[in-house]
């Protein structure tokens, strides 16, 4: 997308109308103020000649091609409708009438929509058009995917999928990244980039000074390198697009719609009478563009935003001009010809230059010294939230489907796939650079959510289909079925409440064994619950946030994602297929059951919950309250039935009351109050927040504070803040709370002690609806440490676990969770580059605004730290992050915008959802810190799955006999510092199973996991359940075998690599694995079962 970059007048407003209805790309987010003619040096185009003086033509590649935004403005499904499938039909059509015309496809997502509806002979005619090299396919993910707020887990998905489709349809592999309108490049783009075996890259938003400067120093060329320990692997030729961005200068962007009758044409028509006029135009822009390259070569970009929906104007208009510009070369001394992006780049690598060297990112962007891209980062949070759980969904499914095919399962596979693949494709639509990055319009933001809504149900059938034959392998294999099972604790819910025992199925999706706590919720108090050998587990019966302040669930929930009314209707009308059962329906919050749970690595675990009756022997015992100071007159209904629970022991679960015990008479400070597991203490200060945090390991001095705070959001006309900018008004203020309108509640128990804070406020939200009670609610969490694991191992006592409820805000407030401590930054901070990279940024106080120009995007985790001391802060979903003092880590959690940026999308963020996210929080050393952060970061972001069924009149012996009540996949686990971060079945038909191992720390890492890691494959599948057959090394996206990429990928030399290291040896010795630091390595395997 075009977006309009820069100051906005009444008067140049009028001016950039024109351009914009001229270029057809600046409805775009390119840049019409942004590194327009003029804002570089001039730099005089100098002509080249050989060693025998004979003038060397300038080559001019013209490069047709169309940026079609997978939802911007309108939906996915809209776009191609109205504009997407009209580009694919004229293109192919005038390519087929004239072979010198070429054409460049990008967004696998619409040439999937397209190649639905194409006749046999359009689908022969674009083969046959691939097979003669007129149309080449760059990139092919499904869409050109957001570098700030997508992770990396989804990013590699997402291209999988357009990859192979690409495959098997056109037997297509390609070469080139071409990363032209994400705002902002991550350096996990180059890494990424070359695993896929790209020759080279194509970027474009850099912050303008960076483009300026190395157009005056003709730098746009380079080699970025991506990690500091691979070298070539991870190294890429990259090509930065000049200051007329990708679209073509508008004089030729000939499809444009004009009014005849409204002379003059900016855009005319190439005739008779104007073509010399017209090239000597064209023939300029070209040499005044040249003299920013260091060779005689030019990458001529011909299109822009959803051009070519009539291919035949802009080929038949270009045509008149490459002839004529040809058949004067000697005059001109330049050469033009259609051309392929490959076909400019293996022109490029022939010329066996030294480039410069580059390694970073390039965040923020700024297109303009008041418009930094800093706020995308954490707009409509709510869908950033949602991908995330579409990843864990996913990575559920594709386990529990890989595994019972690999052990020779028989299962309806092509229809298990098509419903597995639903969501791996709707979470690959909202990785759009439009998408997960919150800056499409708001109906567009629905489509989105609903899209995913969509493919996570559907897996969820896939998933109730999978499961019990993996359960009961016996009945399996007759045809019969097993247990049923469901994601909805409805299900067990009402069993419960008649009696009734109910199993737990707890599914570990992680190659290491888990022992954490589990949080079900449950309608009764009175449980027990048991393992699978029928031993008593420890248990704590905790009333819930909601339960305690006496509200009303105003959200559906489905396995974490929320949802509001108007997405469950939709969700219900348009898919009334699907079984009602996913919902789980408004009601009053539940009881929160923790236990100590033991799960095996890649692999299940049951438990069973049963209720007791009163006096009866239990393992479980009360989270009792025992600290409240609140203004809400809802809670004295609590207070008085809290006198006669005071001093009732921990373990009497003889009725449904919320219990209190020693409760203050409300004149006690908040300030006295704490939580402590016995490894960590949490203290609260006078307004209810964190006023410290003090441990066994914290034995130097060490202050600590958290608040929430608000920046007030620039409405100025010049460059307000909106979806894309981030500009504040003044510094942050305090969230304004108030000690009459909040409330803490501390629930203390033998495994979980929790801090339940809540502020309530009336927010305006609009005229129909002019204001509206709100609250910020945050849970603060500590577990006492696991049973059977010290704290060097399992770090579950050693972290803080928040959770967080806001929204919606006020209009033009944008809301921080800040951190102020006493390590000493001094400046300094790191964050996640696509969530597994990491990167030190140091305050920049050249930034001509200070504090959007020092934010960064987050993806996963962020930190502080000085010699002694780093405080963690890992989050559930992307957000913007910064260090603005020393000692300090703010998060942005919400924004709510009432201004459009003038950035293209020509809408307010006006966003009044509540949000729900989690921030887990460290304090320890820069070592332990670091080891565990890895561990903590997955805990978090792949977190344990409960699987709820009916344990059946049989009783729970039953169970334990009849069914596999717990499995391991692996014959034992991964090491600490290695991932398995996919486990899936490759195709509808196809017996091989891809699999992903991740090293989880950088070679500069201090911790010393950091280290170099071997494994044999062969031993570390569960055999005979899994036995292997066959490993086969293949690039990050599987599209082609490692070796085939080793031999064929190209090297550049640099200045910093004269001489760049010839491909590393497959890491693959026999089936002994080895993996690096930082390493993502990809398999196909094959299981006897299956091969």
């Amino acid at each position: 997308m075009f977006a309009l970059d820069g100051q906005k007048t009444m008067a140049g407003m009028l001016l950039v109308f024109v351009l914009l209805l001229c270029s057809a790309a600046v409805g775009v987010e390119g840049a019409l103020f942004r590194d327009q003619p003029g804002m570089t040096p001039e730099v005089k185009y100098e002509e080249k000649r050989d060693a025998n003086g004979e003038l060397e033509f300038l080559e001019v590649f013209v490069l047709p091609h169309s940026h079609d935004d997978v939802g911007w403005i309108v939906t996915l499904e809209q776009y191609y409708s109205a504009e997407v499938q009209y580009i694919y039909d004229t293109v192919i059509e005038n390519l087929m009438n004239d072979a010198s015309r070429k054409f460049i496809f990008v967004e696998v997502g619409y040439l999937q929509r397209w190649w639905r509806d194409a006749s046999e002979t359009k689908r022969k005619n674009m083969k046959e058009l691939y097979d003669k090299k007129q149309i080449e396919f760059i990139i092919g993910g499904i869409v050109m995917p957001d570098e700030a707020a997508a992770s990396y887990v989804a990013v590699i998905n997402q291209m999988q999928q357009g990859h192979q489709f690409l495959t098997e349809n056109f037997g297509a592999v390609p070469r080139i990244g071409w990363q032209i309108d994400p705002f902002g490049s991550s350096q996990g783009t180059p890494v990424m980039s070359a695993w896929d075996c790209f020759d080279a890259l194509v970027i474009d938003r850099v912050p303008y000074w960076q483009k300026s400067a190395r157009e005056a120093n003709k730098s746009l060329e380079f080699v970025w390198h991506g990690t500091s320990n691979l070298g070539a692997e991870t190294d890429i030729f990259t090509h930065l697009m000049d200051e007329y961005n990708y679209c073509t200068p508008g004089r030729y962007s000939f499809d444009s719609s004009w009014d005849i009758y409204s002379p003059p044409n900016p855009c005319p028509a190439v005739q008779p009478y104007n073509i010399r006029a017209r090239a000597d135009e064209l023939v300029e822009n070209f040499k005044r563009r040249a003299a920013w390259f260091s060779h005689n070569k030019l990458l001529w970009a011909f299109g822009c935003d959803f051009n070519y929906q009539n291919a035949l104007l802009m080929f038949k208009n270009m045509d008149q001009l490459i002839n004529y510009i040809n058949e004067n070369s000697d005059k001109y001394g330049v050469r033009v010809k259609y051309s392929l992006l490959s076909e400019y780049f293996d022109a490029i690598h022939k010329l066996d230059k030294t480039w410069g060297d580059f390694s970073g990112d390039f965040f923020p962007y700024n297109d303009n010294n008041v418009s930094y891209w800093s706020g995308y980062f954490t707009s409509r949070n709510k869908l950033k939230g949602m991908t995330r759980s579409a990843d864990n969904v996913q990575r559920l499914v594709d386990a529990a489907f890989a595994t019972a095919l690999a052990g020779g399962y028989k299962l309806d596979q092509q229809k298990l796939y098509e419903y597995i693949n639903e969501l791996r494709y709707q979470n690959a639509v909202a990785q759009h650079h439009d998408g997960v990055s919150g800056t499409a319009r708001p109906h567009v933001v629905d489509d989105y959510e609903l899209r995913l809504n969509i493919g996570i149900q559907t897996s969820f059938e896939a998933l109730q289909n999978i499961v019990p034959n993996l359960l009961d392998p016996v009945a399996a294999a007759s045809g019969a079925s097993g247990p049923a099972v469901s994601t909805n604790p409805q299900e067990i819910q009402t069993l419960l409440l008649q009696g009734k025992p109910v199993s737990v199925v707890l599914y570990n999706t992680l190659g290491t064994a888990r022992d954490e706590y589990v949080e079900i919720k449950v309608p009764i108090a009175a449980l027990n619950v048991t393992d699978s050998n029928g031993r008593s587990i420890v248990s704590q019966i905790d009333p819930s946030h909601n339960q305690i302040y006496n509200v009303t669930l105003t959200d559906q929930t489905l396995f974490g994602v929320h949802f509001d009314d108007h997405a469950s209707n939709l969700l219900k009308k348009k898919h009334n297929a699907l079984e009602s059962s996913f919902f789980t329906e408004k009601q009053q919050d539940l009881y929160s059951l923790w236990f100590e749970a033991q799960i095996p690595a890649f692999g299940w675990a049951t438990y069973f919950l049963t209720p007791i009756s009163a006096g009866s022997p239990s393992s479980s015992t009360r989270g009792v309250v025992t600290f409240q100071q609140s203004y809400n007159p809802r809670l004295q209904h609590n207070q008085k039935d809290s006198e006669a629970s005071h001093n009732i022991p921990v373990n009497d679960l003889s009725d449904d009351k919320i219990h209190f015990k020693n409760i203050p008479n409300g004149k006690e400070a908040a300030s006295n109050s704490t939580i402590t597991n016995g490894q960590l203490t949490v203290s609260f200060n006078n307004n209810g927040l964190i006023g410290g945090i003090t441990g066994s390991h914290i034995t130097r001095p060490f202050t600590v504070t958290q608040n929430f705070f608000q920046y007030n959001s620039s409405a100025d006309e010049q460059q307000p803040s909106g979806a894309y900018i981030f500009r504040n008004n003044g510094t942050a203020l305090p969230l304004g709370i108030d000690s009459n309108k909040y409330t803490l509640t501390i629930v203390q128990g033998n495994l979980v002690q929790t801090a339940h804070q809540i502020w309530h406020q009336n927010v305006f939200i609009g005229d129909r609806d002019p204001s509206k009670s709100t609250n910020v609610t945050h849970s603060i969490r500590l577990f006492r440490s696991t049973v059977n694991n010290d704290n060097s191992q399992n770090p579950i006592a050693n972290f803080i676990e928040t959770r967080h409820a806001v929204g919606p805000l006020q209009g033009n407030k944008e809301m921080i969770s800040r951190w102020s401590t006493s390590i000493k930054s001094n400046g300094k901070f790191s964050q996640d580059d696509s969530g597994f990279l990491f990167l030190e940024r140091t305050f920049n106080s050249s930034q001509s605004l200070i504090i959007p120009g020092n934010y960064y995007p987050v993806v996963m985790a962020s930190y502080i730290q000085d010699s002694d001391y780093r405080l963690s802060v890992l989050t559930s979903q992307s957000c913007g992050c910064s260090s603005l003092a020393s000692g300090e880590l703010e998060v942005m959690v919400h924004r709510r915008t009432l201004q459009d940026d003038y950035r293209g999308v020509g809408s307010p963020l006006n966003d009044t959802n509540r949000i729900e996210f989690s921030h887990w929080i460290s304090v320890d050393s820069q070592i332990t810190a670091e080891t565990q952060r890895a561990q903590l970061s997955l805990m978090q972001n792949n977190p344990i799955v409960p699987l709820y069924a009916a344990v059946g009149s049989q009783g729970i012996s039953h169970w334990q006999t009849q069914y596999t009540t717990s499995f391991s996949a692996l014959s034992k686990a991964l090491p600490q510092n290695i991932h398995l971060l996919n486990f899936q079945v490759f195709g509808p038909s196809d017996p091989t199973i891809i699999l992903r191992l991740q090293h989880l720390y950088q070679a500069e890492s201090v911790s010393p996991l950091a280290a170099p890691v071997s494994i044999d494959l062969s031993t570390v599948f569960n055999s005979p359940a899994l036995t292997l057959a066959t490993v086969t090394p293949l690039t990050l996206s599987a599209n082609q075998k490692l070796s085939t990429c080793q031999q064929n990928r190209w090297t550049w030399s640099s200045e910093a690599s004269p001489n760049p290291a010839s491909p590393r040896d497959l890491p693959l010795a026999g089936t002994t694995v080895t993996i690096l630091p930082s390493q993502i390595l990809t398999f196909s395997l094959t299981f006897s079962t299956t091969a």
